[in-house]
């Protein structure tokens, strides 16, 4: 069993024999850790380098870890001819130790670290724990260095070796990035994980260091970030530079990560931690650093593609600004000239009107003249004209939401009636330019369900000029599709726990039907294959009867003849709330007399 104990050697005579000596006595493995300088010794000090030859021809295995440098380069490329001798190469690496057989450790001190400069002070200790220490830190060492052969090509074919580093001190992240800033050339890229990143970064002095490398080497720099007003000020007060691009990042599409790019070869990327603190160090996480090729150009990828959406959502808002503008300048255009086309149709109607009724008590019954029928295609076209003002009008009002409803209870019989009887003269001047074929135009009632004493009356809370106009442009459009046969309004109630719940409304024709392909879209704007009208009517009427409440279809009919458009209206609760009222009114006229 080996003692355990530890030695202090003095003297440069004194650790060169006893260097040897362990040499010679080491029988397994010995794994020894030195700083640029070591290689040097080992085949400069000839007693050392033969007991080196010696260690390979007895089999005993060497790992041999060391800073690989041009300066030291044909030492270690003599070193690898040692048999059973493994290399490898670490950055920076500092102290000189060695382990034998894994029972006993050496630590060696360099006071100055030059070649000329001789070993002066070492430590031999065979204690357990130091031993088991000295071996870790040997292995954790060798696990993150290099095979020897891939450091020595790099240095023998002028090749940059790649590094990623994953830093955690705060302070020497932002250190690099100052040096990475300083260093560049051609470009640098930088997108912020938020604005606070930007504004804390503008406190450090990194929005200087980024300025001076625009103005005095002409660097070309662009920034993403999430612009507030802050960063606005900021950028106003620098004043436009040529080299420097700022753009808005939308916080959806943002990480949250800090990413520098420095000329497409070095790249730092940070992570937010906590964007509520004062200072970068306070604020940022764990960051990785890379001078791989493939990481670099995959970060200058991202950007690129941000800096890309950046642009192309900044030409989106401004086309939908300018858009947004042209529109309402339309909008205010084509309602001063539906006004303007509706002041002279009213008296051009209403005197065709008065014309049209003189001649009529002048003749006999079913005495139509010239003049009469020229009379109707005036009044029949003014009235086209009329309907045509109304629909742009309403349509602007729908699109700007300033569709109003003047809501009150009437009967809806009386203004089906009425539909009815504006359309008997348009159906009659129809059947006379479909060569004599006939359309009725009749009226239906189901309202069994209705609550009313007087079974005449269909009561609804709703505009009436409104629903005056849906029911109207419903029967026109049925006019229009049909040559023969009818088309008929019916208006019918449900009732849903013994009080009326809707009306619904329907208007049936006999006509060409609706084209299956138009169908699904056909209460949308401009939906129309006919050549006649705009396609604004059924647009109008959705519009309405959705802003009561209710909804409207249409179908083919199943017989393949014609069409039903339907609509409904809910009347339950506002009328039953009416009804209340009327009734306390009511009342209190009774307890007055």
């Amino acid at each position: 069993m080996i003692e355990e104990k530890t030695d202090v050697l003095d003297g440069a005579e004194n650790i060169l024999k006893f260097m040897l000596d362990r040499l010679e006595a080491t029988q397994e493995k010995l794994d020894g850790c030195y700083d640029y300088l070591g290689p040097s010794r080992v085949i400069t000090i000839e007693p050392v380098r033969q007991a080196c030859l010696r260690l390979g021809e007895r089999g005993v295995r060497v790992r041999y870890l060391t800073d690989i440098r041009k300066e030291n380069l044909s030492y270690c490329k003599e070193i690898l001819q040692i048999k059973h001798l493994q290399m490898r190469h670490i950055n920076r690496v500092k102290g000189n130790f060695a382990i034998e057989d894994g029972e006993g450790a050496y630590l060696v001190a360099h006071a100055i670290e030059k070649e000329s400069e001789p070993v002066k002070h070492a430590i031999y200790s065979t204690i357990k724990g130091l031993v088991v220490a000295q071996q870790y830190l040997f292995d954790s060492l060798w696990n993150r260095a290099i095979p020897a052969e891939y450091r020595i090509r790099e240095l023998e074919e002028g090749v940059i070796p790649d590094v990623i580093e994953t830093l955690r001190d705060p302070y020497e992240i932002q250190r690099l990035a100052f040096k990475l800033i300083k260093s560049a050339k051609d470009e640098i890229l930088i997108m912020f994980a938020a604005s606070g990143s930007f504004l804390r970064q503008q406190k450090m002095g990194s929005m200087d260091l980024l300025l001076g490398a625009a103005l005095l080497r002409k660097v070309r720099v662009k920034i993403l970030t999430s612009i507030n007003q802050d960063i606005k000020d900021w950028h106003k007060k620098t004043g436009p530079i040529e080299e420097i691009e700022i753009r808005n990042i939308e916080p959806l599409i943002q990480t949250r990560m800090t990413i520098l790019v420095v000329d497409k070869k070095f790249s730092l990327v940070a992570e937010l931690k906590d964007d509520s603190k004062e200072t970068s160090y306070e604020a940022m996480g764990l960051a990785s650093y890379s001078t791989s090729k493939l990481t670099v150009l995959g970060y200058a990828s991202i950007f690129e593609a941000l800096w890309k959406k950046s642009e192309r959502y900044e030409q989106v808002t401004r086309l939908y600004d300018e858009a947004r503008i042209h529109n309402i300048a339309q909008r205010e255009f084509i309602t001063v000239v539906a006004h303007e086309l509706r002041n002279p149709l009213q008296p051009i109607i209403s005197l065709s009107e008065v014309l049209r009724s003189r001649a009529s008590s002048r003749r006999r019954a079913n005495d139509t003249t010239e003049e009469d029928e020229m009379l109707d295609v005036i009044a029949r076209n003014a009235k086209r004209l009329r309907l045509l003002t109304e629909d742009i009008l309403d349509v602007t009002r729908i699109e700007t939401k300033t569709l109003k409803l003047n809501k009150e209870r009437f009967n809806l019989k009386d203004v089906i009636n009425a539909v009815v009887q504006e359309y008997q003269n348009e159906i009659r001047i129809h059947n006379v330019y479909v060569s004599g074929k006939g359309i009725e135009l009749l009226s239906l009632y189901d309202d069994t369900t209705e609550s009313d004493n007087n079974s005449n009356n269909l009561m609804i809370v709703a505009d009436q000029n409104r629903i005056y106009q849906v029911i109207c442009n419903l029967v026109n459009n049925a006019i229009t599709f049909t040559n023969e046969g009818t088309v008929s309004i019916t208006a019918t109630t449900s009732n849903k726990g013994g009080s009326r719940a809707d009306v619904t409304v329907s208007v049936k024709d006999s006509g060409t039907g609706v084209d299956p392909e138009i169908l699904p879209q056909l209460f949308a704007k401009f939906a129309s294959k006919s050549n006649e009208g705009t396609g604004l009517g059924l647009f109008i009427c959705r519009n309405i009867v959705e802003a009561h409440g209710g909804k409207i279809w249409a179908k083919n009919n199943a017989d393949g003849i014609g069409a039903t458009l339907t609509f409904t209206l809910p009347v339950r609760n506002v009328l039953s709330l009416v009804d209340e009222v009327q009734e306390y009114i009511q009342e209190k006229k009774v307890g007055l007399n």
